[in-house]
């Protein structure tokens, strides 16, 4: 995991160093105070040893300033990791979405203030650059090796997206599935076998 270091106002630092601590910033602040609404453009300067006018200058407002820590921080985590699989991935592409799909709900786990944030930011504002999407995007190749034929069309694209909103529906309504649905987002074990149902479901 990757932490903010040393804050530094060192005016002659790269501006893209000073880029990623303002994104680390924000990220920090969301994970401690779980809403956007907590983050403040002053509180995201003071962590990250910046003036309010270089935030300015980089995001230009504070929901765009939000909605790119969010894909930093995911793309880093889950992207990356997603990466280090496909290099030594498995034969079987259902297999291989399975071990993406079981790593993306754990980052949901472990980060669920964030992950939240991310999925109601991506509802409301949806866009090429959305978390969602890529996520979406990432194991679509996959589930069309997987699906062969039956994957045209557009097939394989909604499919995975489906399965993706799935995972993200289930987590947003933990109260709801933890009871009637008899799924505690929270185990990885229940986490691991719903991945393994909805993998199963819709390809095959």
């Amino acid at each position: 995991m990757f932490k903010l270091g040393a804050l530094m106002t060192d005016n002659t630092e790269p501006k893209q160093s000073a880029r990623d601590r303002i994104l680390q910033a924000a990220i920090d602040i969301m994970r401690e105070k779980g809403e956007v609404e907590a983050v403040t453009i002053r509180g995201i300067a003071g962590l990250a040893g910046v003036g309010i006018g270089l935030i300015n200058y980089h995001f230009q407002s504070k929901e765009r300033l939000i909605a790119e820590a969010v894909r930093y921080f995911q793309t880093r985590e889950v992207l990356s990791g997603w990466e280090g699989q496909l290099l030594f991935r498995p034969k079987n592409p259902v297999a291989l979405i399975k071990d993406m799909l079981k790593s993306f709900a754990d980052f949901i786990a472990d980060f669920p203030r964030i992950s939240r944030i991310s999925i109601l930011n991506d509802l409301s504002h949806p866009g090429t650059e959305e978390s969602t999407l890529q996520a979406v995007k990432g194991i679509t190749p996959y589930v069309q090796e997987a699906l062969g034929r039956n994957g045209k069309n557009g097939k394989a694209f909604r499919t995975a997206w489906i399965i993706i909103s799935a995972i993200q529906t289930v987590f947003m309504r933990s109260d709801l599935f933890s009871g009637d649905g008899g799924l505690n987002f929270s185990v990885k074990a229940d986490r691991d076998a719903f991945i393994d149902e909805l993998v199963g479901t819709y390809v095959r």
